[in-house]
Protein backbone atom coordinates (compact mmCIF):
# COMPACT_ATOMS: atom_id res chain seq x y z
CA UNK A 1 0.00 0.00 0.00
CA UNK A 2 2.86 2.30 -0.89
CA UNK A 3 1.00 5.28 -2.74
CA UNK A 4 3.21 4.93 -6.17
CA UNK A 5 1.59 1.03 -6.43
CA UNK A 6 -2.00 1.56 -5.11
CA UNK A 7 -3.22 5.30 -5.59
CA UNK A 8 -3.98 4.29 -9.27
CA UNK A 9 -7.05 2.02 -8.33
CA UNK A 10 -9.42 4.85 -7.85
CA UNK A 11 -9.11 6.17 -11.32
CA UNK A 12 -8.67 2.90 -13.01
CA UNK A 13 -12.07 1.93 -11.06
CA UNK A 14 -14.22 4.97 -12.18
CA UNK A 15 -12.61 4.22 -15.98
CA UNK A 16 -14.09 1.05 -15.78
CA UNK A 17 -17.24 2.45 -15.01
CA UNK A 18 -17.15 5.46 -17.82
CA UNK A 19 -16.32 2.40 -20.13
CA UNK A 20 -19.49 1.12 -19.54
CA UNK A 21 -18.19 -2.27 -17.57
CA UNK A 22 -20.91 -4.50 -16.33
CA UNK A 23 -18.93 -7.66 -15.30
CA UNK A 24 -18.01 -8.39 -11.32
CA UNK A 25 -14.35 -6.81 -10.56
CA UNK A 26 -12.72 -8.97 -7.95
CA UNK A 27 -9.37 -6.88 -6.81
CA UNK A 28 -6.65 -9.44 -4.65
CA UNK A 29 -4.11 -8.20 -2.36
CA UNK A 30 -2.38 -8.33 1.21
CA UNK A 31 -4.54 -7.82 4.28
CA UNK A 32 -6.02 -4.29 4.19
CA UNK A 33 -6.88 -4.53 0.52
CA UNK A 34 -10.85 -4.35 1.80
CA UNK A 35 -10.38 -1.38 3.70
CA UNK A 36 -8.28 0.32 1.25
CA UNK A 37 -10.81 -0.18 -1.92
CA UNK A 38 -14.15 1.10 0.58
CA UNK A 39 -11.40 3.94 0.92
CA UNK A 40 -11.22 4.24 -2.97
CA UNK A 41 -14.96 4.40 -3.22
CA UNK A 42 -15.36 7.06 -1.00
CA UNK A 43 -13.15 9.27 -2.36
CA UNK A 44 -15.60 11.24 -4.45
CA UNK A 45 -19.35 10.53 -5.76
CA UNK A 46 -19.18 7.25 -6.95
CA UNK A 47 -21.61 4.45 -7.62
CA UNK A 48 -20.60 1.74 -10.22
CA UNK A 49 -22.67 0.08 -12.23
CA UNK A 50 -20.31 -2.95 -12.01
CA UNK A 51 -19.77 -4.99 -8.42
CA UNK A 52 -16.36 -4.62 -6.96
CA UNK A 53 -15.18 -7.17 -4.21
CA UNK A 54 -12.14 -7.47 -2.57
CA UNK A 55 -10.29 -10.64 -1.20
CA UNK A 56 -7.57 -10.66 0.96
CA UNK A 57 -4.55 -13.31 0.60
CA UNK A 58 -1.65 -14.68 2.47
CA UNK A 59 1.32 -16.43 1.39
CA UNK A 60 -0.87 -20.08 1.84
CA UNK A 61 -3.37 -18.91 -0.58
CA UNK A 62 -4.33 -19.85 -4.15
CA UNK A 63 -6.85 -18.43 -5.95
CA UNK A 64 -8.41 -19.72 -9.58
CA UNK A 65 -9.28 -17.28 -12.12
CA UNK A 66 -10.49 -17.66 -15.67
CA UNK A 67 -7.80 -19.87 -17.20
CA UNK A 68 -5.26 -19.30 -14.40
CA UNK A 69 -4.14 -20.18 -10.95
CA UNK A 70 -2.75 -17.52 -9.25
CA UNK A 71 -0.53 -18.30 -5.82
CA UNK A 72 1.26 -15.92 -3.62
CA UNK A 73 4.08 -15.13 -1.33
CA UNK A 74 5.64 -13.13 1.13
CA UNK A 75 8.19 -10.57 -0.58
CA UNK A 76 10.76 -8.58 2.13
CA UNK A 77 9.81 -5.09 1.71
CA UNK A 78 9.14 -2.43 4.34
CA UNK A 79 5.71 -2.66 4.07
CA UNK A 80 3.90 -5.77 4.00
CA UNK A 81 3.69 -7.18 0.11
CA UNK A 82 3.05 -10.25 -1.74
CA UNK A 83 4.29 -11.34 -4.97
CA UNK A 84 2.18 -13.39 -7.61
CA UNK A 85 2.30 -16.47 -9.74
CA UNK A 86 -0.11 -17.00 -12.37
CA UNK A 87 0.30 -20.44 -13.92
CA UNK A 88 -2.15 -21.48 -16.90
CA UNK A 89 -3.32 -25.24 -16.70
CA UNK A 90 -0.73 -27.77 -18.42
CA UNK A 91 -1.50 -28.43 -21.75
CA UNK A 92 -1.58 -31.57 -24.06
CA UNK A 93 1.35 -32.87 -25.87
CA UNK A 94 1.26 -31.96 -29.54
CA UNK A 95 -0.33 -34.07 -32.38
CA UNK A 96 1.38 -35.43 -35.08
CA UNK A 97 -1.46 -35.41 -37.64
CA UNK A 98 0.41 -36.37 -40.31
CA UNK A 99 1.61 -40.08 -38.32
CA UNK A 100 -2.16 -40.24 -36.82
CA UNK A 101 -3.11 -40.34 -40.50
CA UNK A 102 -0.74 -42.64 -41.97
CA UNK A 103 -1.92 -45.28 -39.55
CA UNK A 104 -5.22 -45.04 -40.71
CA UNK A 105 -7.07 -42.29 -38.27
CA UNK A 106 -9.64 -39.86 -40.74
CA UNK A 107 -9.74 -36.25 -39.93
CA UNK A 108 -12.18 -34.97 -37.40
CA UNK A 109 -13.49 -36.07 -33.93
CA UNK A 110 -11.16 -39.30 -33.56
CA UNK A 111 -7.89 -36.58 -34.25
CA UNK A 112 -9.61 -34.83 -31.41
CA UNK A 113 -10.19 -38.35 -28.97
CA UNK A 114 -6.55 -38.72 -29.69
CA UNK A 115 -4.83 -35.76 -28.23
CA UNK A 116 -7.57 -35.92 -25.70
CA UNK A 117 -6.06 -39.17 -24.31
CA UNK A 118 -8.24 -41.66 -25.65
CA UNK A 119 -7.47 -44.78 -28.05
CA UNK A 120 -9.72 -45.00 -31.68
CA UNK A 121 -9.44 -47.00 -34.51
CA UNK A 122 -7.87 -46.69 -37.28
CA UNK A 123 -6.85 -48.66 -41.44
CA UNK A 124 -8.81 -52.42 -40.71
CA UNK A 125 -9.74 -51.95 -37.41
CA UNK A 126 -6.52 -51.33 -35.84
CA UNK A 127 -6.31 -49.69 -32.32
CA UNK A 128 -4.22 -46.50 -32.01
CA UNK A 129 -3.52 -45.45 -28.62
CA UNK A 130 -2.51 -41.93 -28.22
CA UNK A 131 1.17 -42.24 -26.87
CA UNK A 132 1.68 -42.98 -30.38
CA UNK A 133 1.02 -39.86 -32.15
CA UNK A 134 0.84 -37.60 -29.48
CA UNK A 135 4.18 -35.97 -27.80
CA UNK A 136 4.28 -35.28 -23.75
CA UNK A 137 2.37 -32.75 -22.37
CA UNK A 138 3.67 -29.49 -21.54
CA UNK A 139 3.26 -26.94 -18.60
CA UNK A 140 1.37 -23.95 -18.91
CA UNK A 141 2.88 -20.60 -19.42
CA UNK A 142 4.09 -19.34 -16.05
CA UNK A 143 4.34 -14.95 -15.23
CA UNK A 144 6.22 -14.41 -11.67
CA UNK A 145 5.77 -10.78 -10.58
CA UNK A 146 7.91 -9.25 -7.62
CA UNK A 147 6.33 -6.26 -6.97
CA UNK A 148 8.94 -4.28 -4.32
CA UNK A 149 11.40 -6.54 -2.62
CA UNK A 150 15.05 -7.06 -1.43
CA UNK A 151 16.13 -10.70 -2.75
CA UNK A 152 14.46 -13.65 -0.69
CA UNK A 153 13.95 -17.05 -0.46
CA UNK A 154 10.51 -16.89 -0.98
CA UNK A 155 10.56 -15.26 -4.51
CA UNK A 156 13.10 -17.62 -6.12
CA UNK A 157 11.00 -20.73 -4.42
CA UNK A 158 7.48 -19.29 -6.25
CA UNK A 159 9.71 -18.13 -9.48
CA UNK A 160 10.90 -21.60 -9.90
CA UNK A 161 11.24 -22.35 -13.49
CA UNK A 162 8.54 -19.59 -14.43
CA UNK A 163 8.71 -18.69 -18.03
CA UNK A 164 8.92 -14.79 -17.29
CA UNK A 165 9.67 -13.31 -14.04
CA UNK A 166 8.93 -9.60 -13.64
CA UNK A 167 11.58 -8.26 -10.61
CA UNK A 168 12.20 -5.30 -8.84
CA UNK A 169 15.67 -3.60 -9.97
CA UNK A 170 15.38 0.24 -8.47
CA UNK A 171 19.11 0.43 -8.06
CA UNK A 172 22.33 -0.67 -10.03
CA UNK A 173 25.53 -2.09 -8.27
CA UNK A 174 26.65 1.79 -6.63
CA UNK A 175 23.86 1.67 -4.54
CA UNK A 176 23.44 -1.41 -3.48
CA UNK A 177 24.04 -0.65 0.23
CA UNK A 178 20.55 1.97 -0.43
CA UNK A 179 18.91 -1.32 -2.05
CA UNK A 180 19.28 -3.26 1.26
CA UNK A 181 18.46 0.04 3.48
CA UNK A 182 14.71 0.84 1.34
CA UNK A 183 13.57 -3.04 0.64
CA UNK A 184 14.68 -3.12 -2.95
CA UNK A 185 17.06 -5.15 -5.19
CA UNK A 186 19.74 -4.02 -7.46
CA UNK A 187 19.56 -5.29 -11.75
CA UNK A 188 22.47 -7.74 -10.94
CA UNK A 189 20.39 -8.95 -7.83
CA UNK A 190 17.24 -9.57 -9.87
CA UNK A 191 19.37 -11.57 -12.52
CA UNK A 192 20.91 -14.10 -9.98
CA UNK A 193 16.79 -14.51 -8.79
CA UNK A 194 16.30 -15.27 -12.36
CA UNK A 195 19.45 -17.84 -12.57
CA UNK A 196 18.91 -19.66 -9.16
CA UNK A 197 15.10 -19.94 -9.88
CA UNK A 198 15.84 -21.08 -13.84
CA UNK A 199 13.23 -19.11 -15.02
CA UNK A 200 12.92 -18.42 -19.22
CA UNK A 201 13.06 -14.65 -19.02
CA UNK A 202 13.70 -11.94 -16.71
CA UNK A 203 12.24 -8.11 -17.19
CA UNK A 204 13.11 -5.45 -14.90
CA UNK A 205 11.15 -2.69 -13.43
CA UNK A 206 10.63 -0.28 -10.80
CA UNK A 207 13.66 1.96 -11.75
CA UNK A 208 14.49 4.81 -9.36
CA UNK A 209 14.31 8.35 -11.20
CA UNK A 210 17.88 8.86 -10.43
CA UNK A 211 18.93 7.47 -13.49
CA UNK A 212 18.52 8.49 -17.01
CA UNK A 213 18.38 5.04 -18.30
CA UNK A 214 18.70 1.56 -17.76
CA UNK A 215 21.59 0.64 -19.28
CA UNK A 216 23.51 -0.09 -16.51
CA UNK A 217 21.24 -2.17 -15.33
CA UNK A 218 20.59 -4.42 -18.21
CA UNK A 219 24.22 -4.77 -18.42
CA UNK A 220 24.41 -5.51 -14.40
CA UNK A 221 21.86 -8.04 -15.10
CA UNK A 222 23.06 -9.48 -17.95
CA UNK A 223 26.16 -10.52 -16.63
CA UNK A 224 24.45 -13.32 -14.21
CA UNK A 225 21.61 -13.81 -16.81
CA UNK A 226 21.95 -12.98 -20.25
CA UNK A 227 18.09 -13.28 -20.89
CA UNK A 228 17.30 -10.03 -19.64
CA UNK A 229 15.18 -6.96 -20.39
CA UNK A 230 13.72 -3.59 -18.97
CA UNK A 231 11.05 -2.48 -18.96
CA UNK A 232 9.47 0.70 -20.43
CA UNK A 233 5.93 2.21 -20.35
CA UNK A 234 3.94 0.72 -23.26
CA UNK A 235 5.96 -2.60 -23.25
CA UNK A 236 3.93 -5.41 -24.33
CA UNK A 237 4.99 -9.12 -23.06
CA UNK A 238 3.96 -12.41 -24.06
CA UNK A 239 4.19 -15.22 -21.77
CA UNK A 240 4.07 -18.87 -23.81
Amino acid sequence: FHADHCLGLPGLLQTLHLLGREDKLTVLGPPGVHDFLERCRSITPFAPRFRIAAQELGPASEVALSGLNATCAWMDHTAPVLGYRLQEPDRPGRLDAQRARALGVPDGPAMGRLKAGHAVSGTGGRTVRSEEVVGPGRAGPSLVFSSDTRPCASLSRLAEVADLLIHDATFTDEHTDRAAETGHSTARQAGRTAAEAGVGRLVLWHFSQRYRDTDRHLAEAREVFPGTEASFDGLQLRCE
